[in-house]
């Protein structure tokens, strides 16, 4: 099985076409496997130290409209997270993603990456509940994801 493992441009100007770039790789490479970057739909918002719903809910929607579009990747399971709102706790969700089962939460992480000023960890909430291990069956290739 090949695997593409890539990084993607935070700037939204480079985005557009690096993720273009990205599906054309795919296809090309006929990769079984993309790993996507963590929260790739939207430059990264924990930059400042206040939190900024409507910057949240941006990033929300952009996420969501990413993942409308992972049928690009033809055959490809797709691995990333996520940005989403979820019975009210912001949270950055690990995903899976196959043409067979849609896109299937695996878990919410347990805590976000933090630098100096940022509002990751104020922004998102712990993941307070879930198994220990998620494994989920994407086209053939079982995908397994442990929590601490």
């Amino acid at each position: 099985m090949r695997i593409s493992v890539c990084e993607l441009p935070d700037s939204r100007l480079e985005f557009e076409p690096a993720w273009d770039n990205l599906v054309q790789h795919v296809r090309f490479a006929e990769s079984g496997l993309v790993v996507l970057p963590e929260l790739p739909a939207a430059s990264w918002f924990g930059a400042t130290p206040d939190f900024d719903q409507g910057r949240w809910d941006a990033v929300v929607a952009a996420h969501e409209r990413l993942t409308e579009g992972l049928s690009a990747f033809g055959s490809a399971v797709v691995v990333s997270s996520i940005a989403e709102t979820a019975e009210g706790v912001r949270r950055n969700t690990a995903v899976v993603w196959s043409s067979e089962t849609g896109l299937v939460r695996l878990h919410a992480k347990t805590t976000c990456r933090r630098s100096r000023g940022s509002t990751s960890s104020r922004g998102t909430r712990r993941a307070t509940s879930g198994p220990r291990f998620t494994t989920l069956v994407a086209s053939g290739w079982a995908c397994c994801c442990a929590r601490s």
